[in-house]
């Protein structure tokens, strides 16, 4: 079921470096309207094993093009307002499991919205964004909303407090359904510390609670559920890098979650990348459009993936990769993943 958006090299499998809460934008002129974004060519070849319900094993193949624009404009010196327009195009039906975008309807292969916008505040020790965002929570283990459409970022407030050679950073924030579906709200506290030059250490308390629409969806035991993080990445020489976090939620079962990964820089354009990780069914906030929003390949998995990135130039790179990984459970609450899989990948990613 998972459906991550390349767009960030591999980060929609692993996560190989330290994350922010909020990937920021910052702007190097004093232009009142600017403008970024990017454009995606994902092509994926998929091994599913005993797919669904005791069907015969089956490979798929996958093309998907995405485009995002991100518009910023500059109210005041500190006060700027933000949107986003995402379109995706998947060329065949049999492909939706590639699917990034979410909507009333996901019959049509071409989506396109304004699925973003807000208000950005900032000064010297504070950075307050309030609207429609993505938000990435922790390492990633617990939250990685790349997704797209009216129905799947949620509405947050999201305050990041500058402090000495680390980050505080509070966030209240509720799902945008559409009509007939119960909200889903969480509260995130988290803090990370650049503890030296080669170090950076971070920790996370998030709480969830569930609308009665996602509770029997995936049929979690707990409509209130409290997540732990510890998280940190440490530079072993000028060209290897370690990055690892551990997750555990209140549940009673089905709590825990764990990935380490390795980069290791060949050269100024290419690097390699390798990455474990294991993440049980309920060590995850789901979302009722998105299901499990882990920023692993699936929550109820463990697995390897492996990735070649080779940057043409500072706005163009191609990522090559593998991902392989089996379920742990098979009597999981959720029943996200019903299959082993292999999947191989590439994803060439147009910045502008």
């Amino acid at each position: 079921m998972k459906k991550k958006l390349l767009i960030a090299l591999v980060t929609n499998l692993m996560v190989f470096s330290m994350g922010s809460v909020l990937a920021e934008t910052t702007t190097t002129n004093n232009d009142p309207i600017t403008f970024d974004g990017n454009i995606t060519f994902h092509y994926r070849d998929q091994h599913d094993g005993n797919y669904v319900n005791g069907r015969p094993s089956q490979t798929r193949t996958a093309f998907k093009s995405t485009l995002q624009l991100n518009t910023n404009i500059r109210i005041t010196s500190n006060l700027s307002a933000y949107a986003r327009f995402s379109y995706q195009h998947i060329n065949k039906e049999d492909a939706a499991f590639a699917r990034d975008y979410f909507d009333k309807s996901i019959s049509d292969l071409n989506d396109a919205a304004i699925d973003s916008f807000g208000l950005k505040y900032t000064n010297k020790n504070y950075n307050v964004v309030l609207g429609s965002q993505a938000l990435t929570l922790g390492g990633r283990l617990l939250y990685d909303n790349g997704f797209m459409g009216r129905y799947i970022l949620p509405y947050a407030v999201n305050v990041t407090k500058k402090m000495g050679s680390g980050n505080i950073t509070a966030i209240a924030a509720q799902t945008n359904y559409q009509s007939g579906k119960n909200n889903d709200k969480f509260f995130v506290l988290q803090g990370n510390y650049h503890l030296n030059p080669k170090t950076d250490l971070g920790t996370m308390v998030a709480h969830v609670n569930y609308g009665g629409t996602t509770k029997a969806d995936f049929n979690i035991p707990d409509s209130s559920v409290t997540f732990f993080s510890v998280y940190g990445s440490k530079k072993l020489t000028n060209t290897l890098n370690l990055s690892a976090e551990y997750l555990i939620g209140s549940t009673s079962s089905d709590n825990q979650a764990f990935q380490t990964n390795l980069g290791y820089q060949v050269d100024k354009k290419n690097r390699l990348m390798a990455g474990y990780y294991y993440v049980e069914d309920q060590a995850n906030i789901f979302d009722d459009n998105g299901g499990d929003m882990t920023g692993a390949a699936n929550n109820n998995t463990k697995g390897l993936v492996f990735a070649w990135i080779h940057k043409f130039d500072d706005k163009t790179s191609l990522t090559i990769g593998d991902l392989n990984y089996k379920k742990i459970n098979s009597n999981s609450f959720s029943q996200c993943v019903s299959d082993d899989r292999n999947r191989f990948f590439t994803n060439l990613s147009i910045h502008f």
